[in-house]
């Protein structure tokens, strides 16, 4: 009977280290947001970069939409 008790305290520390590490996890990611101050969990280069990705693309959109306006106009 001692033995059991002690399989059932071995897998209950087990589960409570478990645990413990994912409540660790959590207040690490909930202090890098907080700590950052940004949306999102976002850095103001992160920010930057993504926004300067995205004006890219928008100006090789407008590009592409002017080359196929002129082509429409072409054939018309």
């Amino acid at each position: 009977m001692l033995k059991e008790y002690l399989e059932i305290n071995v897998k209950n520390d087990e589960q409570l280290v478990k645990l413990a590490t994912i409540v660790q996890r959590i207040t690490a990611a909930e202090k890098r947001i907080t700590s950052d101050d940004s949306e999102f969990g976002l850095s103001e280069a992160e920010k930057e970069q993504l926004m300067s990705a995205i004006e890219t693309d928008v100006q090789e959109l407008q590009i592409k939409k002017d080359e196929i306006e002129s082509s429409i106009s072409k054939e018309s």
